[in-house]
């Protein structure tokens, strides 16, 4: 009953705090939908390396809403999309991205499930280049903390002329102001640990995004929040998808236990469009 008096509590507080939508705010998708985000840009088919050209590629081919990528920069510069620090586990080569060059990295091949192919890790600008103008939008995780490499990305961004294609997430709502300052056209997507990080980043009228920790979901306070034109962002990564995977109505438990989610990240990404579409929750 704590539990309960606690969340009450809660959301009539920060009833006060959630700004009315702003006309100004940042298009986003349709509101009618759950977004699917493909994470490391994987279909789920199992056909591609994470992170590469192919397997985005895929994903505008099946229609997946977002894909999320890694970005990290190499010895001489160069943004590169690399989940490890290490190259070792998905290429050919060794070593750390950051003592590497991007003429040293792009002499190996990516590997996937054990075999060699010939797939190379791809830059930052590719992805670019092969998104533009496409009915996909691309979630940065960026790997970096230097303003330098921040200000490499904002300035990609700019080139292609990609802001309303771009969310760029952010693990410490101290970032936020001066994320939004340097990509001020750009979705800055917060990730909030605790009920007190929802109020804060709810005083923001530019967010639109909101990446949420499992233990601070709540379903009158993520049914507040999407009144609010907040999108609802959770993965189904481990449990849930290894659920899936084995038969066992993974997708299923997972909307049962966070029904107020409008955007999911998972590693089955087309298994989840048609879950949804099933379901009439995904157009």
């Amino acid at each position: 009953m704590k539990i309960y008096a606690m969340c009450a509590i809660v959301l009539l507080f920060f009833a006060s705090f959630i700004p009315k939508p702003n006309s100004e705010t940042i298009p986003i998708m349709p509101e009618d939908n759950i977004w699917v985000v493909a994470h490391r840009a994987l279909t789920g088919l199992d056909q591609w390396p994470e992170n590469s050209i192919a397997t985005i590629e895929s994903c505008i081919k099946h229609n997946i809403a977002i894909i999320e990528i890694d970005v990290r920069e190499t010895k001489d510069g160069h943004l590169v999309i690399m989940h490890d620090k290490n190259i070792d586990r998905t290429t050919t080569g060794k070593g750390p991205v950051k003592d590497l060059t991007l003429a040293q990295i792009r002499g190996f091949n990516l590997s996937h499930k054990g075999e060699v192919t010939t797939e190379r890790v791809p830059t930052l600008e590719e992805v670019f280049k092969l998104i533009k103008g496409k009915r996909i939008y691309v979630d940065l995780d960026v790997k970096m903390d230097s303003l330098a490499s921040y200000t490499k990305i904002a300035h990609l961004i700019k080139q292609y002329k990609i802001e309303d294609q771009i969310i760029v997430f952010s693990y410490d709502n101290n970032e936020i102001e001066p994320m939004h300052k340097m990509f001020p056209h750009v979705s800055v997507m917060p990730r909030v640990r605790s009920f007190s990080e929802i109020q804060n980043v709810t005083k923001y009228d530019f967010i639109n995004i909101i990446h949420i920790d499992e233990n601070c979901y709540d379903d009158q306070l993520m049914q507040m929040l999407i009144r609010n034109k907040k999108r609802i962002w959770m993965n189904t990564l481990g449990k849930y998808d290894d659920l899936e995977k084995e038969g066992q109505n993974g997708f299923q438990s997972f909307f049962r236990t966070y029904p107020n989610v409008n955007v999911v990240q998972t590693d089955l990404a087309v298994q989840l469009i048609e879950f949804l579409k099933d379901k009439g929750l995904n157009n």
